[in-house]
């Protein structure tokens, strides 16, 4: 049931990918797309889930754990590439690649397996990932000048601000209209064939681009298989234990390609570390969703 569920929405992603081959549409034509997802969709449904949830303070620490889980990523990483006397920019792309998480490509996955009600565990995690990407990883990779702006990009950011305002009804007990409701869950609805069909359009990759980063992305893989051996042993909720899991095979954030271009690093050796991360998200999820659902069951 749940890998029927994956197929569905991966054809969302090859429809993408199919419609820019045939030249129906182009790379560009994602941009809008996404953007609707990451200003409209997603909002709409974390909103939805957040504000029917019962709610309690424990939930807050989920953003503190996956930051604090980054963090010790980073600095293990870091620690051993400086042992490896490796080049500095290196460091800060192969720091990048192994601890900045991109969320948003797995919110499809989790509505779609787990239900729309579940999803407000992702998106307090993804709040704790935003405040490492945005401040943390930023301050490092391109420098911390601009603490207002980074400030700004975290606690602004559409899915945040949805989630405060849904805490702020959740608290008050605010109740909507019908109409009200059958529009918001209808948005949220789009939110899995807008986000995975833009990915599709933006997606490029060739084989032999993986000769160049093999090392970094094997050493990764032992890494990821390592933490996901130790969350499918601890006893804790499954819908948590899901969102983390599929959070470590999460492809390597989209906003490591921008810090890139701010500190004028090697673009196109990110890029191809971005798209090879994806493609192997691509096949790591069912793996990931096949061993919870024997969890589960």
């Amino acid at each position: 049931m749940f890998l029927t569920k994956i197929m569905v929405i991966n054809m969302y992603f090859i429809l993408g990918y199919f419609m820019k081959k045939i030249k129906i549409l182009k790379e560009e034509d994602g941009n809008t797309l996404l953007r609707m997802a990451f200003y409209i969709f997603l909002p709409a449904i974390l909103f939805q889930s957040i504000r029917k949830i019962d709610f309690t303070p424990g939930y807050l620490a989920y953003p503190l754990v996956i930051l604090v889980m980054y963090l010790f990523i980073a600095i293990m990483v870091l620690t051993y590439l400086k042992i490896k006397k490796t080049e500095k920019d290196t460091m800060k792309i192969v720091a990048g690649y192994f601890s900045m998480a991109n969320i948003g490509f797995l919110y499809p996955f989790y509505i779609a397996i787990f239900g729309e009600e579940n999803v407000w565990r992702l998106g307090l995690l993804d709040f704790g990932n935003s405040i490492f990407v945005y401040a943390v990883s930023y301050a490092y990779i391109v420098g911390a000048e601009r603490k207002r702006d980074l400030a700004k990009k975290v606690f602004t950011a559409p899915g945040i601000i949805a989630l405060a305002l849904a805490l702020a009804c959740n608290f008050a007990g605010i109740k909507f209209f019908t109409p009200v409701e059958d529009f918001l869950n209808q948005l949220g609805n789009l939110t899995g064939f807008s986000m995975l069909f833009s990915l599709g359009l933006f997606f490029n990759f060739r084989l032999g681009e993986l000769k160049e980063s093999i090392k970094i992305v094997f050493a990764k893989e032992i890494l990821k298989f390592i933490i996901l051996l130790i969350i499918y042993n601890l006893n804790i909720e499954f819908y948590i234990k899901s969102a983390f899991m599929l959070i470590i095979v999460s492809p390597v954030a989209s906003s490591l390609l921008n810090f890139s271009l701010f500190a004028r690093l090697d673009t196109k050796f990110v890029s191809k570390l971005i798209s090879i991360s994806m493609l192997i998200s691509f096949i790591e999820i069912p793996i990931v969703v096949y061993f919870l659902q024997k969890l589960q069951y």
